[in-house]
């Protein structure tokens, strides 16, 4: 089976509502048809697509204080690094 997309890619879905996730399964159907099934970014609902609704890699959120917190969350706050990227984000978001 040949994809544009292959399970870890990061996509969004550019028309209509919002969904930016992560690919966790490519997969045929019994017609031959091939769908992806994404896991969104910020609650983890699964959905399917067809590979003309998504597009490869995570557009901007619109609120740059939502990375921070997605980072937030995924990040240990006694960790250095974590906190270093959460710096970093704020010089680079804050200054938009």
């Amino acid at each position: 089976m040949n994809s544009k997309f292959k399970i870890g890619d990061r996509v969004h879905k550019p028309k209509g509502y919002k969904f930016v996730g992560t690919v966790v399964s490519v997969f045929t159907t019994t017609a031959g048809e091939t769908r992806i099934v994404a896991e969104m970014r910020d609650n983890g609902m699964l959905h399917v697509f067809n590979e003309t609704q998504l597009e490869s890699g995570w557009i901007p959120t619109e609120d740059p204080w939502q990375e921070v917190v997605h980072l937030s969350q995924s990040l240990p706050n006694d960790h250095d690094f974590g906190r270093a990227v959460r710096l970093y984000v704020w010089d680079v978001l804050g200054s938009k």
